[in-house]
């Protein structure tokens, strides 16, 4: 009996973790055709807020061995993941190139949200691989992600319509990615803390602690406390003083600068500190504190654009900040989670 009690468990949170992963499918593939508010309309949320959150929720379920998709599923779902990445490319071309809604007219489909189903498929196919590849392939991925990403978004950028537009914007993809990795970072920061806490590790318990306040608050900055979500009347003398007239400490004039220096210091730390901690010998004992050397694709594109922004005389594009600044943030959590592991006094095991 003691067995098979671990075994119907792991079996429901299975079949429980799948069923998400298929809701979250069906609910996107509703708003692909006709008004992609039907969602909204049914459940008070845009099926486009579950893309991520599911993902990181998956990945989390991947780690533990619960989501991993059955062979059948997988092989149909590559195929139509082709087949949707292309004829969602063909949409958005001739959609391009033609008056506009003219693609909407003749065939009712939402380019916008068949590529949000697009990324969300392809995302979940990817996480729900087998243990044998992500044994053999989870540094390579960790290595490779952020220039395969940044490819993306350059190729997205160049073509000749909005759709790197729409994935900037407020609200959207790149941001709702920004505030649910922030916030994944901080539940997992205030869970090292704890554990910590009970192995009587209190100063590095202090400094998770430290890691979850800081991760919280910049989560909730990145959505605005929850103003554009709750329609939230900013007054206006926070408008007076706020560049984005938001209820955010980051855009306060008086901050502006001083944030983008911070974001530069913090890519120099995780571009430079690993090889300096390699090459200067008092400092090799500190080499397990620092971002791994994986880790510092992460670090490169923000530090570039970032250190243009302070030369620019005026600035730089701002949608471009948002993909540098989720670089930034993937860096920030994926180095918590290392360091997290190591001051535990073991290293993060394989998948």
């Amino acid at each position: 009996m003691s067995s098979t009690k671990p075994r119907n468990f792991k079996l429901l949170n299975t079949s429980l973790i799948n069923g998400i992963f298929i809701m979250g499918l069906l609910l996107l593939s509703v708003d692909c055709v006709g008004n992609n508010e039907t969602v909204f309309k049914f459940f008070g949320f845009h099926s486009h807020f579950l893309v991520i959150p599911i993902l990181l929720f998956l990945v989390v379920a991947r780690f533990s061995n619960s989501f991993i998709l059955p062979l059948v599923i997988k092989r149909f779902g590559w195929i139509l993941f082709g087949f949707s990445a292309f004829l969602n490319s063909v949409l958005i071309i001739f959609d391009a190139v033609s008056p506009a809604n003219t693609v909407y007219a003749l065939t009712r489909v939402n380019t916008a949200s068949f590529l949000t189903f697009v990324i969300y498929l392809g995302g979940a196919l990817f996480i729900g691989q087998d243990n044998e590849w992500w044994q053999k392939y989870w540094q390579k991925v960790l290595l490779l992600f952020p220039l395969v990403g940044f490819f993306i978004a350059i190729l997205t950028r160049l073509l000749p319509f909005d759709v790197f537009l729409q994935l900037v914007k407020e609200d959207y993809l790149i941001e709702n990615t920004q505030f649910w990795v922030l916030f994944l970072g901080s539940l997992v920061s205030v869970r090292f803390a704890w554990l910590l806490k009970q192995q009587n590790n209190l100063r590095w318990s202090i400094f998770f602690l430290f890691c979850f306040l800081g991760l919280f608050f910049i989560a909730g900055e990145e959505i605005s406390w929850g103003q554009r979500l709750f329609k939230i009347e900013v007054s206006e003398t926070i408008k007076q003083i706020n560049a984005q007239k938001e209820m955010t400490v980051h855009n306060l004039y008086f901050f502006q600068d001083i944030v983008v220096y911070v974001y530069v210091a913090f890519s120099i730390f995780g571009v430079f500190s690993n090889a300096l901690c390699s090459k200067v010998t008092f400092l090799k004992k500190f080499k397990w504190m620092v971002p791994q050397a994986n880790l510092i694709g992460y670090f490169l594109m923000p530090l570039v654009f970032f250190s243009a922004q302070v030369c620019a005389k005026h600035g730089l594009w701002h949608p471009w900040a948002e993909v540098a600044e989720l670089y930034l943030y993937l860096g920030g959590v994926l180095w918590v989670l290392f360091l997290g592991s190591s001051a535990q006094g073991s290293r993060l095991k394989n998948v």
